[in-house]
């Protein structure tokens, strides 16, 4: 899936892609096929933003909003995100 198919490993920003309301019509007829290549980006509804701190909360304070980040299950919101840059060492294997 390309989620964030401009993201850019080394910027020091997140690339936060936002899914508005979509037809069930949309979703089935495409938007999900869409994703793998990354053509949702120009699906209406659907914007991305840049950013070093993203900070999520719930519209209604006391609801409780579990949350996933890359298909793992991280807790309920309220969260925050910030990049921490260098932090992590990649190791390519036969680079």
């Amino acid at each position: 899936m390309m989620i964030a198919p401009n993201a850019e490993l080394d910027d020091g920003m997140f690339d936060v892609t936002m899914v508005g309301d979509l037809s069930i019509t949309q979703l089935l007829t495409g938007f999900a096929r869409q994703v793998y290549s990354g053509a949702h980006l120009k699906t209406k509804g659907v914007s991305v933003r840049r950013a070093r701190v993203v900070e999520a909360e719930a519209i209604d304070p006391n609801d409780k909003v579990e949350f996933d980040v890359d298909g793992e299950h991280l807790g309920r919101l309220p969260a925050r995100f910030e990049v921490v840059p260098s932090a992590l060492t990649l190791v390519v294997p036969g680079a």
